[in-house]
């Protein structure tokens, strides 16, 4: 695997890349990942695992203006020369929200509950960043892995989004509403806990 970034200026928003390949039995290198992302510049810009058949990689992506980046994942399974994008994508649900919004709806539909979302992903996807989280992430009473997220995007009234969390960090858009969900209302610090998965081992 190698892993680069863009040389710019420093406080930028930048390319990283991840690539790898695969030697074959003839010792002959076959390229299995070419993944280019928009990225903040941070230090390391790009840090990598890389197990058979596994790769993950993490960046500093950027949020809605709130001044607070995540950290994204993207994880791929190989299987031959071909490559896979699975999860984790994110590790709090909030951070799931922005990566849904700013994915295209090809890869953000494996991460809906329903098609029928795509016309919410329409309305509100964006890559300019602009909104806010105004309100905490709250858990769900009915459903013990529902989660509330509250988003106020830009020129757009705040929308509400409920999210499944399942463990260890597979989410998926359930609803979006423009009001909020009555059974969102539980505070639980697990919404805002950061996990290093590159040391983790998640596969």
């Amino acid at each position: 695997m190698m892993l680069g970034s863009q040389t710019i200026i420093g406080g930028a928003i930048k390319n990283i890349y991840a690539r790898a390949w695969r030697i074959e039995a003839e010792r002959q290198p076959a390229q299995v990942l070419d993944r280019t992302e928009r990225a903040n510049d941070d230090f390391p810009p790009i840090q990598g695992r890389l197990l058979p058949g596994d790769v993950l990689f993490k960046f500093s992506a950027a949020g809605f203006l709130d001044g607070e980046p995540h950290p994204a994942f993207r994880h791929f399974i190989i299987e031959g020369t071909s490559s896979t994008m699975v999860d984790p994508v994110a590790v709090r649900p909030r951070d799931f929200v922005v990566e849904w919004l700013s994915a295209p709806w090809a890869e953000s539909r494996t991460r809906a509950d329903s098609s029928t979302l795509e016309s919410a992903h329409a309305e509100l996807s964006r890559t300019d960043g602009a909104g806010d989280f105004p309100g905490p992430t709250l858990r769900c009473s009915e459903g013990a892995e529902m989660w509330q997220v509250t988003t106020n995007l830009y020129e757009k009234p705040k929308r509400y989004f409920r999210v499944r969390w399942q463990a260890p960090y597979r989410f998926t858009l359930v609803g979006v509403s423009e009001t909020p969900y009555p059974d969102c209302t539980i505070t639980d610090a697990r919404s805002e806990k950061y996990s290093n998965l590159i040391d983790a081992g998640i596969r």
